[in-house]
């Protein structure tokens, strides 16, 4: 399969490739990692990814394209010291704090996974770099299992909003939540974000932090409601 250079970085940039200081001057070098790939040859691909930041340096796309490729093998150790890297060298980048955010799951450190998971929303863009849903859906899984049942539902709910197609487990284990008898009726309740009333000169201030919430930047959302919360001290909606 051909490297379509129109397609977004692997990097997280947000740019077509061909327009992408990240990797615009090395795209015959993607080009055959992404070959590499496509028939199956990781080592050989991770092999190239490793030369290429030997010649360019830490850059966000190969990074990216490294730490996918351990994860497809599975290589948890390797993978923590890319996410590391990647998230020094790119600190607001959306998918280096995804990649560290699936290397904390990994290693079931579920809090901090969360964290680099809300770090990587804050930072998106209306579209989801294919680390941070892969991030959310890991994320969601943990939080299922350690019977954390609201953030479970609202990771997994995001997860499966953005998938095209059915039957996935993550969606499943949503079919779980609502059937089980040992969840509370008021965990299966739907909660939705209340827009402040027309006239309120805060009105605005209270519907980008709404905006927030509502694509699963929880954590700035939090904060954006802390510092509303301050001024309006008598206002329930941001309570």
């Amino acid at each position: 399969m051909a490297l379509d250079v129109y397609s977004p970085c692997p990097g997280g940039t947000e740019r077509k490739i061909k327009f992408c200081a990240c990797g615009k001057d090395m795209v015959n070098e993607l080009g055959r990692v992404v070959d590499a790939l496509s028939g199956g040859q990781r080592a050989n691909a991770l092999g190239q990814i490793n030369r290429l930041l030997d010649s360019h340096g830490n850059r966000a796309c190969l990074l990216a394209l490294k730490g996918s490729v351990q994860l497809e093998m599975q290589d948890v150790e390797g993978l923590k010291q890319t996410a590391e890297t990647f998230s020094d060298a790119h600190s607001d980048n959306a998918a280096a704090q995804s990649m560290l955010a699936i290397s904390r799951a990994l290693e079931g450190a579920t809090e901090g996974a969360v964290d680099a998971t809300q770090q990587a929303m804050q930072l998106s863009s209306q579209s989801i770099h294919e680390l941070t849903h892969q991030a959310i859906g890991l994320v969601g899984q943990q939080l299922f299992a350690q019977r954390k049942i609201l953030g479970a539902r609202a990771h997994l709910g995001l997860y499966v909003g953005a998938l095209d197609e059915e039957g996935t487990h993550a969606e499943s284990l949503l079919v779980d939540i609502m059937r089980s008898p040992q969840v509370p009726l008021i965990l299966k309740s739907e909660f939705q974000f209340q827009r402040a009333p027309e006239g309120q000169v805060w009105r605005e201030s209270c519907d980008a932090a709404v905006d927030l919430a509502e694509r699963g930047a929880w954590g700035a959302a939090r904060d954006r409601f802390d510092e509303l919360s301050e001024e309006l001290s008598n206002e329930p909606i941001i309570w």
